[in-house]
């Protein structure tokens, strides 16, 4: 144990040691899901919005943050 490692060989083989003595189990790797998870109603609706023209959507953006402030103005 107290001996310097020279290889990554060398330290597999003490850490398999050790787990031996220990008597730890070979962890089990599972593979993931090879399909691919499907978009929901709000990530499409996004999409189609984002296809838009640039124009289009900076001013929604513009108007939806005028919105915001109007309303956070009114409240105080």
């Amino acid at each position: 144990m107290g001996e310097p490692m020279t290889s990554y060989k060398a330290q597999a083989t003490v850490m398999d040691d050790r787990a031996a003595t220990v008597g730890a189990k070979a962890a089990h790797v599972v593979s993931p899901t090879p399909s691919t998870p499907t978009p929901g109603p709000m990530a499409r609706a996004y999409e189609r919005f984002l296809k838009m023209p640039v124009g289009v959507v900076l001013a929604l953006l513009w108007l939806a943050g005028a919105a915001l402030l109007g309303s956070c103005a009114l409240v105080l």
